[in-house]
């Protein structure tokens, strides 16, 4: 676990916070909910495409607390 936390560390930016690095999801069209289509990888939810992620910041520091690397 160590190696695995201290690349969650690593990640982290100078502001605390933690990027989207990729994506491996599509959003959903707006027609998607109301046909019977299969779509794979599709996501109700906006994970965003770059930059910091609110999302991805609160997992993180979630990890690192119950893991005692990280003391607020």
């Amino acid at each position: 676990m160590g190696d695995a936390l201290d690349l969650l560390e690593s990640k982290c930016n100078t502001k605390g916070q933690w990027e989207v690095e990729g994506h491996y999801w599509t959003p959903i069209e707006k027609n998607y909910l109301s046909s019977k289509r299969s779509l794979p990888n599709r996501e109700v939810v906006d994970w965003g495409w770059s930059g910091p992620n609110e999302w991805i910041t609160l997992n993180a520091v979630r990890v690192l607390k119950a893991s005692g690397r990280l003391n607020l």
